[in-house]
């Protein structure tokens, strides 16, 4: 998709061929929400609405619906959002064209300052650009060379011109937009927390697009995280999943309250503040709010105790209980350190999660009291004796939760958030990836099962005691457990993808604007990676680089927020029964614009892990390197879903 430069505030907003508006609207994706009642009574009436639709239909627009909004990106404050008058339009059908489109708003623009209505925004958009998982999004195979070799050179010079910026990732990733007369195209895909900043698109945009051959796109997108840690408190329900998907959460929910002193592949987890009480009724905003994924089982040479895996990020990042934020820390934690013997509780469930699924029987409880009340003078054959059942095994359920003891250990060691260099492909990758894991040393009473959970009746587990190493240009079939989506598959795509965490402090840049940094970041398959840079001004910009997964089931992301920490497994499309499943990467992120999941290499966590422990990994144990996924003859339609894992690495820069 090729966006059109930035026109200013006065200007009807031209930059896409499927979404126009006035003035500037914010950038892809927005969320919609509810109009506060008195923006009508106050700044508009039914006459206006009346003109608008004659202003739409004397241009010919098709008005599939049109509706007053707050359209707005994700974190906006309310104080800052703005009342829009919104039509959701076809422009794939016939006799709809762009033009009319934005006619039609300058008309609308002309009426409303005619009024003096000054804080209204228009926007016409293609419903189809409401929901980003409807653009369809492809994976970059591994025999896709020209778009691959194009990406490996090209991919430096476009950090550079993006390191004034508040970006976040950059995907390669075939997109085909709305109306695209080309069909799917490979293209390079911006997230940026400061995508709405017009440097964006009167400068850089521009230069990128330069720098780009005809056969790759371009894109810009809003993201203002990417880390898959949730902090709502809650495992809130997302309206595309469907029922399979809600049983699947419910037994993985409820298999750490059957047997409470397992903990399973997929668990939720978070870290407990000190004051703080288990499920506190009515004070839930009391409680850390982070929750994330205990992903499995970690076992050292000559230690008994078990170990529990996860992300750093999960416990050492966001808010405390009292809304404070947390300490950053950017060097690994080492067992004996200050804060680690001090002794850091984690819980599973975490105490949000423990409290959310108490208030859940809590209300059943209530519900089924309710019923009973309405049934008691009513002689219905069978209802009472049903509702006592029910309220009994509602009764004991109660109990089992209220029993659970959540705690499982204590830290032993962590990553802090930083980034590594990879010993074992130093040869190709000259940049350094990212590092986010955190150890739990588990309770002598609590232990992690080492096999995948057992969802249905006729699906076997599979031991999760081995793991593989993966290449870089290669796809792989891949499957996870998480807290929040359960099970979901998904294939590591073969392009890099290159992030940028919002923790990471930039440098000075040269007063010199067209004096960029220089990168070294990897070279082409089979080929060393170019050393260019001497760093001599020591400005290195935080850039990394991981594995990225996109999903394969229609409708769902491979990852969510709250599945942060989980064991990434290789899933073969065989119909051969396997007995064991092997682990190639840490979850750690999600990109909600994209839909694109993040991972880090598990051989490159384990050894990161032994050197910052100093002990030997023995469970689970190396088993060679992994075999790719055969490539797709083209790359395969995703659906319209946004889903994938993609590699993602730290990058190397220097003022030349």
């Amino acid at each position: 998709m090729e966006q059109q430069p930035f026109q200013g505030q006065q200007e009807v907003d031209t930059r896409l061929p499927f979404r126009t508006g006035w003035p500037i609207l914010p950038v892809l994706p927005v969320e919609t929400s509810s109009l506060n009642a008195r923006v009508w009574s106050t700044e508009l009436d039914p006459t206006d609405v009346q003109q608008f639709s004659n202003i739409l239909s004397h241009n010919d627009v098709y008005m599939r619906h049109i509706f007053f909004a707050h359209r707005h990106n994700k974190g906006v404050p309310v104080s800052e959002r703005k009342p829009t008058l919104v039509v959701y339009s076809d422009i794939q059908k016939e006799g709809q064209n762009i033009e009319n489109w934005r006619q039609a708003v300058r008309d609308i623009r002309n009426m409303l300052k005619e009024q003096g209505i000054n804080n209204i925004t228009v926007e016409i958009t293609d419903y189809r650009a409401s929901d980003m998982d409807k653009i369809e999004t492809d994976l970059i195979m591994p025999n896709e060379k020209e778009v691959l070799d194009a990406w490996t050179e090209l991919a430096p010079r476009i950090v550079q011109r993006l390191s004034s910026h508040n970006y976040l990732s950059i995907e390669l990733l075939h997109r085909n937009w709305i109306g695209a007369q080309e069909g799917a195209k490979a293209t390079v895909v911006i997230c940026a927390a400061d995508a709405n900043d017009s440097r964006w698109w009167d400068e850089t945009i521009p230069a990128v697009r330069a720098l780009l051959p005809s056969f790759l796109g371009i894109e810009l997108l809003y993201l203002r995280t990417i880390c898959a840690m949730d902090e709502s408190g809650s495992l809130d329900r997302n309206k595309k999943e469907d029922d399979r998907l809600d049983k699947i959460r419910h037994k993985l929910d409820m298999m750490r309250y059957l047997h409470p002193e397992s903990i399973h592949m997929g668990a939720s987890c978070g870290r407990k503040w000190k004051g703080e009480e288990v499920s506190l009724v009515g004070q839930e905003h009391l409680l850390a709010q982070e929750s994330g994924t205990l992903g499995g089982l970690i076992k050292f040479e000559d230690v008994a105790q078990q170990f529990g895996l996860s992300n750093h990020h999960v416990f050492f990042e966001g808010k405390d209980y009292d809304g404070k934020e947390k300490e950053k820390i950017s060097e690994p934690l080492r067992p004996g350190s200050a804060l680690i013997s001090a002794g850091i509780p984690i819980l599973s469930p975490s105490n949000a999660d423990l409290s959310r699924k108490h208030l859940a029987v809590q209300q059943e409880i209530a519900d089924i009291e309710d019923q009973h009340s309405l049934l008691r003078n009513k002689h219905i054959p069978d209802a009472n004796k049903w509702l006592s059942h029910t309220a009994q095994g509602i009764s004991a359920l109660n109990d089992i939760v209220c029993r659970l003891d959540p705690d499982v250990g204590t830290i032993y060691a962590s990553s802090g958030s930083r980034s590594i260099r990879n010993k074992e492909m130093e040869n190709l990758f000259r940049g350094t990836w990212e590092s986010d894991w955190c150890l739990i040393q588990i309770n002598a009473d609590k232990t992690i099962e080492k096999t995948t959970p057992r969802l249905w009746v006729n699906e076997e587990p599979t031991q999760a005691t081995v793991y593989h190493s993966i290449s870089p240009f290669q796809i792989y079939d891949v499957m996870k457990y998480g807290r929040t989506s359960g099970k979901t598959i998904g294939t590591v795509s073969a392009a890099m993808t290159i992030l940028r965490k919002e923790t990471d402090d930039l440098p000075p840049l040269p007063k010199n604007t067209e004096k960029f940094p220089s990168v070294s970041l990897f070279g082409k398959p089979g080929e060393p990676v170019p050393r260019t840079g001497n760093n001599t001004q020591g400005g290195e910009i935080p850039t990394r680089i991981c594995h990225a997964v996109r999903s394969r089931q229609q409708g769902r992301h491979f990852m969510a927020s709250g599945d942060s920490g989980c064991f990434v497994l290789l899933d073969p499309p065989d119909e051969t029964p396997r007995k064991v499943s092997p682990i190639v990467g840490l979850g750690f992120g999600h990109n909600g614009a994209t839909g694109t999941a993040y991972m880090m290499p598990f051989d490159l966590v384990v050894n990161d892990i032994q050197d910052v422990t100093g002990q030997t990994v023995v469970l689970p144990k190396y088993d060679g390197e992994a075999t790719p996924a055969p490539p797709r003859t083209s790359a395969t339609r995703m659906d319209g879903s946004s889903k994938g894992i993609y590699s993602c690495y730290f990058l190397y820069f220097s003022y030349s």
